[in-house]
C-alpha cells in the first residue's frame, strides 16, 4: 500500500506549503479539492479480487482452504452465495451487511447463513486469518462472489458493482467442463475491455487423472490467450486435495501499488494544477504595471455573474445529447449483431436461458461502458476550444493566462460513467428491463425443434431481440447522456469561477500593494514563486 501512502503524504503536504499564501477563495477551492481526493482515497484503499464461477465450481471450498477456515463459507449442492462475501481481518470474527453503501446488519459469522439478502447487497466477513491480514496489509481484498447459479438478477447485481470496485478478476472453472464455455470466454473478453488482470483457475482437479488435466489446462490457456491476449494467469487448484496453490500464486503475483497507481494516480495532478494555477495567476497579475484595478474588478464580477457554458455550445461541434445517444445505441446494436452467430450456437445448443442473458447483457454493458467514456471525453474535449476563447474574450482587460485546464473534468468523466453502473443506478434499471425481455423471447426461441439452423436463430435474435434491448434502453441511456453533460458543463463553469476569482483576488493583491513597500511585496511574490516550485515538485 505504497502508493497509497504517498498519496496520503502529498495530500498532507499541500495545505502545508500553501500556509498563509491562499486568499479566502484560493483556500476554499484548495480544501474543496483536497476533499475530493481524500474521499477518492477511502473508496480505494483495498484492490478487490472477486472469484466468479458458477455455484457448483468449488469457489467457497477453494477460500475455505486458502484461507484454512473450514465451513467458513457455506457449501452446499444449492446456491448459497447470494451476496458477495468481502474478507477483512480483525480478531472480532463478525459479518456485517450493507445496502447502498449503509450498514444494515451485523450477525457472528455463525449465523452469516441467516442474513436476509437482496440482490446488491455486500458482506463485509471480518475473519482472524493471518492469509486475509496478510492481503489485507498488501491492499488486497478477495472476494467470494455470488454464483452464476445462485441467479441471473444476484450474479450480474454482484459483477456490476466490481466492474467498478476491481481491478482484477478471477474466474473458476470446474475441470470436467473440459473447455471453456461460450458465457466465460465473453465474461473474459468483457474483463480484457477494462484493462483488468484476469486469472482462471481449473477446480476439481481430482475429478480427472493428472494427464488429462494437463491437457486441458493447455487447451484453457490457448484459448484464453487468443481472446485476452497473453496477461492472463491459468492454473489448477483443488479444495478436495487442500491445493490451494494456483490461487496463492496469482494473488502472489498481483502488484497492489500498481494497481492503485492505475486507479487513483490520475486524480493528484489535477489538484495540484489548480492550486498552482491560482498562485501563478496572482503572480502574474501583481509583478504587472496595471492602471484603474478597480474598473477591472468590477469587470471580473460582472463576467463571473455571466459564466454560463450554454452560451458557448452553439460555437461548439458538441454532440446534442439526441447525437450522442444514437452513436451508443448504434453501437450496441453492431456489437449485438457481430456477436449474433455465438448467442445463436449457444441457443440452438440449449445452453441455459442465464447463460445467454449473461452473454447478451455482457456484451451491453461493455460497450455501453466503453461508448460513454469515449462519448463523455469527445464531449469535453468539443466543449474546451470555445470556452477558453470566451474566456480570452471575458478577461481581455486583464493580461494574464486565461487557460484552464480541464484535466480534473476529464477525470472525472470516469467518475460520472461509473455512477451509471451503480446497484442503484439507471443501469440497475436496464437490467430488469432487460431481464423482462429476453425472458419471453429467448423462450420462445428456445421453443423451437432441435433442427433449427444456427442461421434462422441469429436472424431472429437480430430481428427479435437486439432491437428490443435497443430500442428499450434508448430513454435511459438518453437520460444518462443529457446528465454527464449537464454535469460536465457544471464542472466546467465552477472551473471557470475559480480562475476568475484568483484574478479577482489578484487585483485586490494588486491594489494592496500601492501601500506596502517595495521589499514586501518582492517578498510576498516570492514566496508565491516558491510555493509554486514544491507543489510543482510534488507531481
Amino acid at each position: 500500500m505504497g502508493n497509497l501512502k504517498h498519496y496520503e503524504d502529498v495530500i498532507q503536504q499541500i495545505p502545508v506549503i500553501t500556509t498563509g499564501l491562499l486568499t479566502e477563495s484560493g483556500l476554499k477551492e484548495q480544501n474543496e479539492k483536497i476533499a475530493e481526493f481524500k474521499n477518492i482515497m477511502a473508496a480505494s484503499k483495498y484492490i478487490k479480487v472477486p472469484l466468479v464461477g458458477t455455484f457448483s465450481a468449488g469457489k467457497s471450498s477453494l477460500l475455505n482452504v486458502f484461507l484454512n477456515k473450514p465451513g467458513l463459507l457455506a457449501i452446499d449442492n444449492l446456491p448459497q452465495t447470494a451476496i458477495a462475501y468481502e474478507l477483512y481481518y480483525d480478531t472480532n470474527e463478525r459479518v456485517e451487511q450493507y445496502r447502498d453503501d449503509k450498514k444494515i446488519a451485523e450477525k457472528p459469522l455463525a449465523e452469516m447463513e441467516s442474513l436476509s439478502v437482496e440482490p446488491g447487497d455486500v458482506a463485509y466477513v471480518y475473519v482472524n486469518s493471518d492469509v486475509v491480514k496478510q492481503l489485507n496489509d498488501r491492499g488486497i481484498v478477495v472476494v467470494d462472489m455470488p454464483g452464476i447459479g445462485s441467479g441471473f438478477e444476484k450474479h450480474e447485481q454482484a459483477v456490476m458493482h466490481y466492474i467498478k470496485e476491481g481491478t482484477s478478476f478471477i474466474l473458476i472453472v470446474d475441470v470436467e467442463q473440459g473447455t471453456l464455455r461460450t458465457s466465460t470466454l465473453n465474461f473474459l473478453e468483457e474483463l480484457s475491455k477494462y484493462n483488468f488482470k484476469t486469472a482462471v483457475l481449473i477446480a476439481k482437479t481430482d475429478k480427472k487423472p493428472a494427464e488429462e488435466v494437463a491437457q486441458i489446462k493447455e487447451e484453457v490457456e490457448y484459448t484464453v490467450k487468443k481472446v485476452c491476449g497473453n496477461d492472463v494467469f491459468v492454473s489448477t487448484v483443488c479444495a478436495a486435495k487442500g491445493d490451494a496453490k494456483g490461487l496463492e500464486d496469482y494473488l502472489n503475483s498481483l502488484d497492489a501499488d500498481a494497481l492503485m497507481e492505475k486507479r487513483v494516480g490520475m486524480f493528484l495532478p489535477p489538484v495540484i494544477a489548480a492550486i498552482v494555477s491560482q498562485l501563478k495567476t496572482r503572480v502574474e497579475i501583481r509583478t504587472q504595471d496595471i492602471t484603474d484595478v478597480d474598473s477591472k474588478i468590477a469587470e471580473i464580477d460582472k463576467a463571473i455573474s455571466n459564466v454560463k457554458i450554454d452560451d458557448v455550445i452553439d460555437n461548439s461541434n458538441a454532440d446534442t445529447p439526441e447525437k450522442s445517444t444514437n452513436d451508443i445505441m448504434e453501437r450496441i446494436r453492431e456489437k449485438l449483431i457481430e456477436k449474433s452467430e455465438d448467442i445463436a450456437r449457444m441457443i440452438v445448443e440449449k445452453e441455459s436461458t442465464d447463460d445467454i442473458k449473461a452473454v447478451i447483457l455482457g456484451i451491453v454493458r461493455s460497450e455501453l461502458y466503453l461508448s460513454i467514456k469515449d462519448e463523455t471525453a469527445q464531449y469535453s474535449e468539443a466543449l474546451k476550444g470555445p470556452v477558453d476563447e470566451a474566456l480570452a474574450m471575458a478577461f481581455s482587460n486583464v493580461d494574464v493566462d486565461t487557460d484552464i485546464e480541464f484535466g480534473e473534468v476529464f477525470d472525472v468523466v470516469m467518475e460520472i460513467v461509473s455512477v451509471f453502473f451503480k446497484v442503484s443506478g439507471p443501469f440497475a434499471l436496464l437490467l430488469s428491463i432487460l431481464i423482462d425481455n429476453l425472458g419471453p423471447i429467448l423462450n420462445w426461441l428456445f421453443g423451437k425443434d432441435t433442427a433449427e439452423l444456427i442461421m434462422e436463430a441469429k436472424d431472429k435474435f437480430i430481428n427479435q431481440c437486439a432491437s428490443k434491448i435497443v430500442d428499450d434502453m434508448r430513454p435511459h441511456v438518453l437520460n444518462a447522456v443529457t446528465t454527464y453533460q449537464r454535469n460536465i458543463r457544471e464542472s466546467m463553469e465552477k472551473e471557470i469561477r475559480n480562475k476568475a476569482e484568483s484574478m479577482k483576488a489578484a487585483l485586490l493583491e494588486k491594489k494592496s500593494d500601492a501601500q506596502k513597500s517595495k521589499d514586501e511585496v518582492t517578498k510576498e511574490i516570492s514566496n508565491l514563486k516558491e510555493a509554486i516550485s514544491k507543489l510543482e515538485e510534488l507531481k
